[in-house]
């Protein structure tokens, strides 16, 4: 749909954010799409449910089936400082279709960082997980992600590690 074209200017975008000093992750959504039937089907049903309660849900569901090939592209923006991330975040999502609010979900500062980390422990699904929910949530953008500051003192935290591994 429109959506995949748009998400098509996606490399473009890509360098040029590279070029600015930012880091761009994005997921590899066809590493994920061996969704089986089964898989299917209960995505019929949370499309029918109530999407913020299914948003507030944790996800059950393994990585394999997961994210939506043919949903956003989910990507992460690493900012180096202070380099203009919400007004880059906001030109993405202009360009790719819907702009989804920017925010850092693993925290503005080193303290709130090793905060979230902290609470996740030992989770290696906690970045997947969220990813599929915020292409739930925004079915017609073209992209959706987050922005997380790289903080040094976070990557040795193992779901730093899981996340980063996803």
């Amino acid at each position: 749909g429109g959506s995949m074209a748009r998400a098509s200017l996606l490399p473009a975008i890509l360098s040029l954010l590279f070029v600015a000093g930012m880091i761009v992750s994005t997921v590899d959504v066809d590493h994920f799409s061996n969704a089986t039937d089964q898989h299917k089907q209960q995505e019929e049903v949370i499309a029918e449910t109530d999407l913020q309660q299914h948003l507030d849900q944790p996800i059950e569901e393994t990585a394999t089936t997961c994210l939506d090939p043919s949903g956003p592209q989910p990507y992460i923006l690493m900012p180096l400082g202070r380099s203009g991330s919400g007004s880059t975040w906001q030109v993405i999502g202009n360009l790719s279709g819907m702009e989804t609010p920017s925010h850092e979900y693993t925290g503005g500062s080193t303290k709130k960082s090793i905060k979230f980390f902290e609470g996740k422990g030992h989770d290696d699904k906690w970045l997947l997980q969220y990813l599929c929910r915020k292409q739930r949530k925004y079915r017609d953008a073209g992209v959706v992600g987050f922005k997380w500051k790289p903080y040094e003192p976070i990557f040795n935290a193992p779901a730093a590690q899981a996340g980063i591994n996803t």
